[in-house]
């Protein structure tokens, strides 16, 4: 999981863009293993089936923004481009026990855009950053839900 919070292609588009050391990929499982145990939002690790290899996670969050849950998705890049990701949204849109999902993809990432649009997601709106970069919102099953963002 380092490896991936170190891939500049992932992290640029996660929290402030700064790589993750392996304490802080160590204490980010364990926050997300506590919020899956206490409210069911949290992430899941994608791993191949062949072999148990690691390459990637995905996570549905109590979204701050809106009622429903945030998703978000990372995968290696080896692994980019094969189907894993959207196996892996799939998985969890399958398995949510929260709907609405949303979503937010930087303008920049046109690759996450068209792997949530094939899961079914819409966009449902854009917004400009102060730090001048463009973010596109997505929904799933949204219809009636205000975006409070």
């Amino acid at each position: 999981m380092t490896l991936i919070m170190q891939d500049p292609a992932v992290i640029e588009f996660v929290s402030d863009g700064s790589a993750w050391s392996r304490a802080d990929v160590v204490r980010w499982i364990a926050r997300s293993g506590r919020r899956l145990r206490e409210t069911g939002f949290g992430t899941r690790t994608v791993t191949l089936r062949a072999d148990g290899t690691l390459i990637g996670r995905v996570a549905a969050s109590k979204s701050p923004r809106a009622e429903g849950a945030e998703l978000t998705v990372g995968i290696a890049a080896p692994y980019r481009g094969r189907g894993y990701g959207a196996e892996a949204v799939s998985g969890l849109i399958a398995a949510s026990p929260v709907h609405p999902i949303f979503a937010w993809v930087e303008s920049a990432n046109p690759a996450s855009l068209r792997l949530l649009l094939g899961c079914g997601f819409q966009v449902i709106g854009r917004s400009s950053e102060a730090d001048g970069s463009a973010k596109i919102r997505l929904g799933l099953n949204h219809e009636g839900v205000t975006d409070a963002a």
